[in-house]
């Protein structure tokens, strides 16, 4: 009876096991954690993108996604500050969604994805409300600086439809605000999470954080935009440098510790992409008072060259090409990080940075005697970002013009180069 009874679960196991091999090109579902769950199945008919939407008022909970090679998932919730929708790509499966995911999709998009041959937006310098005029005059010109971070998420979400699916996301490479003040970040918010279409990689510059060190009420500001990347990074999903401690007591108050660069990690296909936030060696710290939880939390910003070393030698090991961000040229020059690039060097495809509002485009080929392109991405009032197409062994790069109505123009192209 025992033997029969194995059977019978093996022949169900089996059966699961032929379902899933039948429908491979099918995105499969589960309402528990690590697949523990019945499953739905959403299919792409004929190549193109289905879209399935579900009840607004009994939103379908997600937990965990089996993604089959060469798709993608985009996942839907509405946020609860505005009712907008908040949308994530995976382009892997997920064995643990982010919570969000578990409570209240309301839209699922399932579409080809090519993991050999897609594009990346890459921008720097939103830094809203920054916006100039011709001459670098009025550059606190808020109703300016909403029609041109308006236009450069219209841009790219246009682009996005031109590409059919082909776009992995935006990197913005540091300063999203002009203080880390909360209506700014809200407003990048809204533009470059909420607005733009595919998925956005951020990283802090020195408006947001370095510039803000004891020089806004209670250290708010930098608070708000380390947490804002915490819950980015964990939800993208990436490996990252930081670690949370849990509220103990050191006199003379209860106390919590955010340590590290929080520099992060991804891949897509082939490619380790590296966010470095303002700079690779970047160190500071700071303490704020936590009213909602009466404890102070201490801040404590380290340089990534460890983690980044660490980093590089796993994505080396697996045969990645390795792009790396940051906001700030300044710092690379220094030593440390210079050893770790000569280490690398083989691996390391490209730098992208930005910090330099006026320049967009191929920066300098040549860093220390080494070769090793580098790119700056304009600020948002300079109406200029760059468009990589990573394909094979190799990327090419254009620059992007986003015209007055929302549209792209193509403007320079910026070569091609070996991963």
């Amino acid at each position: 009876m025992k033997a029969l009874h194995l059977s019978f679960i093996l022949l169900v196991g089996h059966i699961n096991f032929v379902l899933a091999e039948n429908h491979s090109e099918c995105v499969q579902v589960f309402k528990q954690i690590n697949y523990q769950s019945k499953y739905k199945q959403f299919c792409i008919t004929d190549e193109r993108p289905e879209l399935y939407t579900f009840n607004d008022t009994e939103p379908s909970k997600i937990a965990s996604i089996i993604i089959p090679k060469n798709r993608a998932a985009r996942l839907c919730v509405r946020n609860n500050s505005d009712g907008d929708k908040l949308c994530q790509t995976f382009l892997e499966s997920q064995t643990h969604l982010p919570e969000k995911f578990q409570q209240r999709v309301i839209e699922l998009n399932v579409f080809k994805f090519m993991p050999n041959d897609f594009y990346m937006a890459i921008d720097a310098d939103t830094q809203y409300p920054w916006a100039c005029g011709p001459n670098l005059e009025d550059c606190d010109d808020e109703i300016r600086a909403q029609l041109d971070n308006k236009i450069r998420v219209q841009s790219i979400n246009d682009l996005n439809n031109k590409l059919k699916g082909k776009l992995a996301g935006l990197i913005t490479n540091g300063d999203l605000t002009a203080f880390g003040h909360d209506w700014q970040l809200e407003k990048f918010q809204k533009f470059y999470e909420r607005d733009l279409q595919v998925n956005n990689y951020p990283g802090l510059g020195n408006h947001d954080y370095s510039n803000n060190v004891n020089d806004c009420y209670e250290n708010n500001c930098a608070e708000r935009m380390i947490h804002y990347l915490i819950d980015k990074i964990q939800n993208i999903p990436a490996n990252s440098d930081f670690r949370i401690s849990g509220t103990y007591y050191k006199f003379p108050s209860f106390r919590k510790d955010y340590v590290g660069s929080f520099g992060y990690s991804w891949d897509i296909g082939n490619v380790h992409f590296v966010q470095l936030n303002y700079h690779p060696t970047y160190e500071t710290e700071w303490s704020v008072w936590n009213f909602g939880h009466a404890r102070r939390d201490y801040f404590y910003i380290r340089s990534s060259l460890n983690w980044l070393e660490q980093d590089l030698t796993n994505a080396e090991e697996q045969g990645k090409a390795i792009i790396l961000n940051f906001h700030s040229l300044d710092f690379i020059k220094n030593s440390d990080f210079q050893y770790i690039l000569k280490k690398h060097l083989h691996q390391v495809a490209a730098i992208f940075a930005g910090h330099y509002h006026t320049y967009n485009g191929l920066y300098r080929i040549i860093v220390n005697g080494m070769y090793l392109p580098v790119f700056l991405s304009a600020s948002a009032y300079r109406r200029k970002y760059l468009l990589v197409h990573f394909q094979g062994d190799h990327f090419s790069i254009q620059s992007v013009w986003n015209n007055d109505d929302g549209s792209y123009k193509l403007v320079d192209d910026l070569g091609i180069y070996l991963l």
